[in-house]
């Protein structure tokens, strides 16, 4: 690809068996001659590596150092490619978000997203809901040395605009002291219909997390791993590990594999970290949740009767009279509406559903210990 000054790839997906996207920037004339200017592009190519075409949007803003990079590629089931990203270093600290034609590479819009909290905005990511919506994920730090990044997430509609906000984070350290950064590295919608984030989080050392969160924001768990155990990082001024999650993927059994690197502190020696959880986010050592809900064990409540007509009974074997609420969701994992239930016994509920409508749901539970979802048929 011909650049008077040269080209960058930061991103690439495959959109088909015999087309691929990639994007980055271009590096374009110097103004001025001290500084760069970089601008977007977006590019198709058959996997003979032949450019089919490709779309240099150019950054016109001045006072922007460098310009803007693209990451990370969606393609949508609307006809569209977004490319997501922020600008090369920390030039205005901006995240953006930019919609292509996928024919031919047409830009339809751009849009630039500042902090709503404190400094700048890195790392963004979109998925596609299919219906109309998309779900961002982005980086967003609270000051301006770095020290505190907030993940923030929510909805857009797909010309670009945010409907809604939430945030994942802790201002402070798990063990009493300094900061805390949440980072997130990728963002992918699950299997089950919600959502999964994994990447860096930093308490005066790194470790790696991984957190699972409903689309209105509810949180399902919060992990955070170490290389050897979470047991050689938490409450320690000096872990003896630390890690850093790069890049993951949802197995077909719904489980989680990540791939990053850790660091043995006494040898300072980087090493590949290969990290397997299931899809509680638990590994081979357990579960470590951090000031977040929990996700009870699916299967650990009795339902009965299925198919429910006018009400279902939930049984257990410990005691149920700690729970808050109960949710009727779709089988997207979207909140419907709020069950009315009583206790039957301590160890028994029942949940009314007259006035429902017959179908496939998810039943949500809430208590203060944490959260569970079961399936659940009415006729």
């Amino acid at each position: 690809i011909d650049s008077t000054e040269g080209i960058s790839s930061w991103g690439s997906k495959f959109d088909s068996d015999s087309t691929f996207l990639i994007t980055g920037f271009v590096y374009s004339q110097p103004t001025p001659v001290s500084q760069f200017r970089y601008d977007l592009f977006l590019a198709r190519m058959d996997t003979s590596l032949n450019l089919l075409w490709i779309n240099v949007v150019t950054d016109n803003n001045p006072l922007r150092y460098n310009g803007l990079k693209g990451e990370n590629i969606m393609v949508d089931y609307y006809g569209g490619i977004v490319v997501t990203g922020n600008p090369y270093y920390w030039g205005l600290q901006t995240g953006f978000a930019a919609r292509f034609r996928a024919s031919d590479g047409l830009l339809l819009w751009k849009h630039e997203y500042t902090p709503d909290l404190g400094f700048a905005i890195s790392n963004m990511f979109v998925v596609d809901n299919q219906d109309g919506t998309y779900q961002y994920a982005m980086n967003e730090w609270t000051d301006s040395f770095g020290g505190v990044c907030l993940v923030k997430h929510g909805e857009m509609d797909t010309l670009g605009n945010i409907l809604t906000s939430y945030y994942i984070g802790n201002r402070y350290s798990v063990n009493g002291g300094g900061k805390r950064a949440n980072f997130a590295q990728d963002f992918i919608r699950t299997k089950d219909g919600n959502y999964y984030i994994a990447g860096l989080g930093h308490a005066g050392r790194k470790f790696g997390y991984g957190a699972k969160f409903t689309r209105t924001g509810d949180s399902l768990w919060y992990r955070e791993y170490t290389h050897g155990g979470w047991k050689y990082y938490l409450n320690s001024r000096n872990p003896k590990e630390e890690g850093w999650i790069e890049w993951f993927i949802q197995k077909p059994d719904s489980s989680f594999l990540h791939v990053g690197w850790n660091r043995n502190s006494p040898t300072g020696v980087l090493n590949t970290w290969i990290l397997n959880t299931d899809k509680y986010g638990c590994d081979s050592l357990g579960c470590q949740s951090i000031g977040l809900q929990e996700e009870f064990e699916s299967g650990q409540w009795q339902l009965y009767p299925i198919p429910a007509k006018e009400y279902v009974f939930i049984e257990s074997n410990s005691s149920l009279q700690s729970i808050r609420k109960v949710e009727l969701l779709n089988t997207l994992g979207q909140k419907i509406q709020e069950l009315g239930f009583d206790m039957a016994t301590q160890n028994k509920i029942r949940i009314h559903l007259k006035d429902t409508t017959p179908g496939v749901y998810l039943l949500r539970i809430v208590a203060p210990e944490g959260m569970g979802i079961e399936r659940l048929i009415i006729e």
